[in-house]
């Protein structure tokens, strides 16, 4: 089944619903676009188990109390368990977290990579309701350690000494307590540094962004990425506004060209849109910026914040957003994006998305960048002509019909 109907299971007022205490729930699909027709055989149908559902409470081996796992389910990758006599071991790719199930047990969702169901494990595994205690694995099992060896500490396996401070130096009393030894360079201004670091150690807010790590995303910055990782061109850059005669019909040994940096999927940017696999399901009305959508067949991408969208000619900026894992998946978009027409949209239509690229331009010595916003951007290689947003992002481009490279 789909994972709204799935989720839903868990949600239900009424009818069959899935969501008790202690339970792992399983979802399996057999249409999965990730394995191809002649990749499967042709003899007997194939499912595969695409996402699971875990309670953040968990049976421990007597069988009878219980614990709570949510910090260890944060932190998972993989889960293993075995079940009539089969092994299956289920690697994660994504997590969301519901705390209002209909029985009141909050639990984790977890979409994971598809999973070949045994064919012999099929008929038991997809009983309406397997009743049994199972023993599962989950991996890595972290418990009570929420900052030792995790992604966001700077110096786990990547310190060969302590950072010195830059105004306490050594006071080398080894010797003689009263009088350092080494009270000439002290007062020379040539003693060494303390290894001490300058921090407000009374403040929880530096103290925990200094030592409890600390994650940001695009989501806190509307749609900006904290960091960034691409590829260099070289191009030549115009104001916003600049007419095409200006940034196209011009001899290459006139032009200025700089060196830049875009975070395109490919070695050089460019402008490239494509079907999410998404539509509108009702009618689309102007002025309204919370759009809900369902998936079709099949999931061709993703959208993060700061994503541009298209429905038929109208351009959207995605400024928040529900993803499709959720019960109402949504997004909230600024809608006619960029010069375009806030129109109404028919039910049914598709929705796509521009292929993200961000242009940037390096300062002084390559140590900073600073984003290309409402540029016009030409790059050398392509003999194209890229425009940007107020956030530096590509919305739309032009071939110039003069080659000048």
């Amino acid at each position: 089944m789909t994972e709204q109907q799935f989720l839903a299971l868990h949600t239900t007022q009424t009818g069959y619903n899935i969501n008790n205490l202690w339970y792992i729930n399983v979802n399996y699909d057999d249409s999965i676009p990730e394995v191809p027709l002649y990749a499967r055989t042709l003899t007997a149908a194939q499912h595969y188990i695409v996402g699971i559902t875990v309670t953040r409470r968990a049976k421990v081996v007597d069988g009878v109390s219980s614990v709570d796992i949510t910090e260890i389910l944060q932190g998972i990758n993989k889960v293993r368990f075995s079940f009539d006599g089969y092994d299956y071991a289920l690697n994660i790719t994504s997590r969301a977290y519901y705390t209002t199930g209909t029985n009141g047990f909050p639990y984790f969702y977890f979409r994971v990579s598809p999973f070949l169901i045994p064919g012999g494990a099929y008929n038991q595994l997809t009983d309406p309701e397997v009743d049994l205690d199972v023993l599962v694995d989950f991996s890595p099992f972290i418990e009570d350690l929420q900052f030792l060896f995790a992604d966001y500490d700077p110096i786990y396996n990547n310190i060969q000494r302590s950072r010195k401070s830059y105004k306490i130096v050594v006071s080398d009393r080894n010797q003689n307590a009263n009088i350092p030894t080494n009270f000439q360079a002290i007062y020379d201004g040539t003693a060494e540094y303390a290894e001490v670091l300058d921090n407000i150690y009374y403040d929880t807010g530096w103290i925990n962004s200094r030592y409890e790590g600390t994650k940001t995303s695009a989501d806190n910055y509307a749609g900006l990425v904290p960091s960034i990782a691409g590829r260099s061109f070289e191009g030549e850059v115009y104001n916003g506004d600049a007419e095409y005669d200006t940034f196209c019909v011009i001899g290459s040994t006139d032009r200025i060209y700089e060196e830049l940096f875009h975070t395109g999927p490919r070695d050089l940017p460019r402008f490239t849109s494509s079907s999410l696999g998404i539509y509108i399901p009702t009618l689309l009305t102007t002025n309204t910026t919370t759009i809900a959508y369902v998936s079709g067949s099949y999931i061709t991408g993703s959208v993060e914040v700061g994503d541009i969208l298209m429905i038929d000619q109208e351009k959207m900026k995605v400024v928040s957003l529900q993803p499709l894992a959720t019960p109402n998946p949504t997004f909230t978009v600024k809608r006619g994006y960029v010069g375009t027409s806030d129109v109404v949209h028919t039910a049914d239509t598709e929705i796509w998305k521009i292929a993200r690229t961000d242009l940037f331009r390096f300062t002084t010595s390559r140590a900073k960048s600073s984003i290309l916003d409402n540029t016009v951007v030409y790059v050398k290689e392509t003999n194209t002509a890229l425009y940007t947003d107020e956030f530096g992002t590509v919305y739309n481009s032009v071939t110039c019909s003069v080659a000048t490279s």
